[in-house]
């Protein structure tokens, strides 16, 4: 890739925010192919939605009171956990998930490490990723040994 992909339009702002982020610290550390932008996108609405939630967390705290009514009509409040928790853990969930895939954190990076990509795009070393796909041709000899013929 010759420049720096655009944040999708489905994207809310604060999903646009971390697409940037993570596709300039993929972007710095060589790590950035064509065909990781729709998972970027999937980590960074995942990350947007825990940022709205810890707003939310920040704004209301851990605990709200919701209105409740009874059949007979009386109202009346009670105290709750706030909904916003279980959305930033659901999307710090995917978020954690999408990472890595992307190569992202210490696992992600190791696992690279251990199949020889360290400091080097997937893309670039590892055959059948990326912009560069593995022909046909090459895995053939791998094939016909496999089935016997």
């Amino acid at each position: 890739m010759t420049r720096k992909p655009c944040a999708p339009l489905w994207l809310s702002a604060e999903g646009r925010k971390a697409f940037r982020l993570i596709v300039n610290t993929l972007w710095e550390a060589g790590y950035l192919d064509r065909a990781d932008v729709l998972v970027v996108a999937v980590a960074a609405d995942a990350l947007g939605d825990a940022v709205a939630a810890a707003k939310d967390l920040n704004e209301r705290g851990l605990v709200v009171e919701v209105t409740r009514v009874t059949r007979s009509g009386q109202a009346y409040t009670v105290k709750q956990k706030n909904p916003a928790y279980q959305v930033k853990a659901d999307a710090m969930h995917r978020f954690q998930q999408t990472c890595a895939e992307l190569g992202i954190g210490p696992v992600a990076r190791t696992r690279l490490a251990n199949s020889g990509v360290k400091g080097k795009s997937p893309a670039q070393v590892l055959p059948g990723v990326g912009a560069k796909p593995t022909p046909l041709e090459l895995l053939k000899p791998y094939y016909e040994s496999e089935s016997g013929s």
